[in-house]
């Protein structure tokens, strides 16, 4: 741009004096006249058409810039920028957008515990807002997929626990559900881990927390998988799938009451929908049975 206002400057400079010369301006003493003339008017000449085609060159600048500015400002990083939230009747309430879907939340004293995933389902993320729902700082990388092709994040569940938080998520094409432990300040500790691998289409889940281990209970296409989980993230014991076969619609409840693990569901049966309840009780040998399955309608 500074070089085009150059040219744009010798060209009004050399076309005032072409006009005074051709108007019959002497030439200083000294000097042949009729050279002036000849080398203003091929200057003015060279001067404008070089100026013309530095004004067609950088003419669109300014319509150009807006287009690629957002392609700049669009980087990774808004992904990690922490969801604001809104007070709401229950807690806060969290608006999805283009880099913050499947918002998971975990309310504890002052502030709240939230998971997420990126735009693409490739990364996870976690991060922390205070009472009124304002950013604590950035959003922290819990995993990102090498291979979208191979691998996506969904449906996080979080939960804040004395002393740090735990993040559960599912990988529903490998059939997997991960976990991870993060310290008070929201630091990751050690590495993602994998408590099953193999479900059928696993597409949602519940973490819970009993003081002394936490809990998964994930919703399948056909069915509700329940497993124990050490604070380290390995599974403990054997896990569990109950109404295999069924439509399940939703795992709405996980809880720790009575010496035993109480997941909720619902599944649709003979086109209505049924409520169910099935307890865990912890037996020895760190293993969970199932003790009890109530349907209500």
């Amino acid at each position: 741009m500074r070089k085009a206002r150059h040219a744009l400057t010798m060209t009004l400079s050399l076309g005032t004096l072409l006009a005074g010369a051709m108007a019959g301006c002497e030439a200083p003493r000294g000097v042949d006249g009729a050279a002036v003339q000849q080398a203003v008017a091929a200057g003015a000449q060279g001067a404008l058409a070089g100026g013309a085609r530095r004004a067609s060159a950088v003419t669109p600048e300014p319509r150009v810039e807006p287009a690629v500015a957002p392609a700049v400002a669009e980087s990774a990083d808004e992904t990690e920028a922490v969801p604001e939230g809104q007070p709401a009747q229950s807690g806060l309430s969290f608006r999805e957008d283009r880099d913050h879907q499947e918002i998971a939340q975990s309310a504890e004293s002052g502030r709240t515990a939230l998971a997420w995933t990126g735009h693409h389902h490739g990364d996870l993320y976690f991060g922390r807002v205070d009472g009124q729902g304002h950013a604590m700082g950035r959003g922290v990388n819990l995993h990102h997929v090498v291979d979208a092709d191979e691998e996506l994040v969904g449906a996080p569940s979080v939960v804040a626990i004395p002393g740090g938080y735990g993040v559960a998520w599912v990988d529903g094409d490998n059939g997997r559900v991960r976990f991870r432990r993060l310290d008070a300040e929201g630091r990751p500790v050690g590495r993602a881990s994998i408590v099953h691998e193999g479900l059928e289409a696993p597409e949602s889940v519940r973490l819970g927390w009993n003081g002394r281990e936490f809990a998964v209970a994930v919703g399948l296409w056909r069915g509700v998988y329940f497993a124990r989980v050490s604070p380290s993230g390995a599974r403990i014991g054997d896990g569990a799938v109950v109404a295999e076969g069924e439509s399940v619609r939703s795992v709405d409840a996980l809880r720790f009451a009575g010496s035993a693990w109480h997941v909720g569901y619902a599944v649709e049966r003979n086109g209505a929908t049924e409520r169910a309840t099935e307890r865990f009780a912890l037996a020895r040998g760190n293993t969970a049975s199932r003790a009890v399955s109530q349907r209500v309608m």
